[in-house]
């Protein structure tokens, strides 16, 4: 069971026990397997007995189970790190999706990376940048343009490369992608590949640049990890299954949590940081959370 899956876990049976659910839940991991497995899932929800489903991401498995959603009005759907609009389920009456603002966190991230001195000290700057990508879907698009805003938003001029590696899984193609983009000059290597991505921040060890990733696909402190993303998957299960049982959010819509909903996503920072240099994310970070919840005056 995969980080996510384990967090959620808590949340549902958080959900479970302040909210007296009595129903069957089942939850879907977003590495639930190959189709046969997937296959045999969608089976069992279609034999009925579950009262909610809780899908992980808006990968193959989410996907082939949005297929059945509505076909079964009597089971409530609630998908975690997805969007409905992605997986067509939009204004569907027994589905509500919780999604990760994720281009908060990355945005802050690329503003850091804007601020950042090289790993080995070779200038006053960071003069190039660059970005392993994993699949090229919106969720991912969404979060890379954030970054590269952010970047931009903090030093000016600076050259960003994004490579789309197609894969989620298998290192190898990410560490080709990095090794390839160091070659040319890169002082920073961003990853938002899953699992692949470890193969990309390998390498930027071993080369001596600063890599940037998240903590569900394993990245933590380490010397050559200027930070990393966090999502409060906990919360958002809580959150998501409240919501479909009581009906306190919209079925068919999104819920999106940020920044302002108490840091569901957000970024932590090596200590490597000069004390100057965070505390300057910090207040960008307080800026954007203040836009959203601007001051009412009487």
């Amino acid at each position: 069971m995969s980080h996510a899956a384990r967090s959620v876990s808590v949340g549902v049976r958080r959900a479970q026990v302040l909210n007296d659910l009595e129903t069957e839940t089942l939850l879907v991991d977003e590495h639930a397997g190959d189709s046969t497995e997937i296959e045999r899932l969608a089976r069992r929800i279609d034999l009925g007995g579950f009262g909610i489903v809780i899908v992980l991401g808006d990968g193959k498995a989410a996907r082939a189970l949005s297929r059945h959603v509505r076909k079964l009005p009597e089971v409530r759907f609630v998908f975690i790190d997805a969007s409905l609009r992605d997986l067509s389920l939009e204004n569907a009456s027994n589905a509500i999706a919780v999604r990760f603002a994720d281009e908060d966190s990355t945005y802050l991230a690329g503003y850091l990376t804007g601020l950042a001195e090289p790993m080995d000290g070779s200038s006053d700057s960071v003069e190039r940048v660059s970005v392993v990508a994993g699949l090229p879907t919106s969720h991912t698009k969404r979060a890379v343009a954030e970054f590269t805003r952010g970047l931009r938003n903090s030093i000016r001029g600076v050259d960003v490369r994004v490579d789309y590696s197609r894969e989620l899984v298998e290192p190898t193609r990410c560490e080709q992608l990095a090794n390839r983009q160091i070659d040319s000059g890169s002082d920073v290597v961003f990853v938002v590949a899953g699992q692949c991505g470890l193969g990309a921040l390998a390498v930027a060890r071993l080369r001596g640049v600063w890599g940037i990733g998240a903590d569900d696909d394993g990245v933590g402190y380490a010397p050559h990890v200027l930070a990393f993303t966090y999502k409060e998957w906990e919360r958002a299960a809580e959150r998501g299954v409240e919501g479909a049982l009581n009906r306190t959010l919209l079925m068919g819509k999104d819920l999106v949590l940020g920044l302002e909903d108490d840091y569901a996503v957000g970024l932590q920072m090596s200590y490597q940081v000069p004390e100057h240099i965070q505390s300057l994310v910090v207040s960008r970070c307080s800026e954007i959370r203040a836009s959203r919840h601007p001051t009412v005056e009487h």
